[in-house]
């Protein structure tokens, strides 16, 4: 992880912006997750950037044995489910994330409605979840502008693929990705 280097920092930073941009919105429409009888943790959400899934594993790494034993342990579990059974992060603990300061961009941002402009000028939008739809439609529509996150983030990324000569693609849930920790052991 040293490789990583000043990179995590600048991490930190573009998920404490991604963290004010949606509590914003969120607070604006009066929306939370409390509750949800949708808890998005139970949605298969595959990651496909390096510096995350590093950060990630320094999440686990800083966590009491005990812990990440049982991190690892829900992680298995996780992954031995079928789809259908819409099995539960294996990071999330009686509705919490046990990893939450290091959850991936997708954790962050996932349920308000967005909107990104790729490179090349073309524009996607997304809805938001069916609760910030409801409330979204209510207060008048809002979205979250994901370019001013995924920009840094690919740039991020491809300064850590340079540096750690990594040019596989990569594409793991949460589960996945924490299972890799015996083979990387994060430091």
């Amino acid at each position: 992880m040293a490789a990583a280097g000043g990179l995590f920092e600048r991490l930190a930073g573009l998920y404490a912006r991604m963290d004010r941009a949606y509590a914003g919105i969120a607070r604006d429409l009066d929306f939370d997750c409390q509750n949800c009888s949708d808890n998005c943790c139970h949605q298969t959400f595959y990651h496909f950037t390096w510096t995350e899934y590093l950060y990630l594993l320094k999440g686990l790494a800083g966590l009491p044995e005990t812990d990440r034993a049982a991190v690892l342990e829900a992680c298995r579990a996780n992954c031995r489910a079928a789809p259908s059974q819409r099995p539960i992060c294996g990071a999330n603990r009686q509705g919490l994330c046990r990893l939450y300061p290091y959850r991936p961009m997708i954790c962050r941002l996932h349920g308000i409605a967005y909107r990104l402009t790729r490179p090349d000028g073309s524009l996607v939008k997304g809805p938001g979840c069916f609760r910030f739809e409801g409330r979204n439609k209510q207060a008048g529509p809002r979205e979250l502008d994901r370019t001013e996150f995924y920009a840094p983030m690919a740039g991020l990324e491809q300064q850590l693929r340079g540096r750690l000569a990594i040019s596989a693609r990569l594409k793991m849930t949460v589960s996945q990705m924490l299972l890799t920790y015996h083979c990387l052991k994060a430091d």
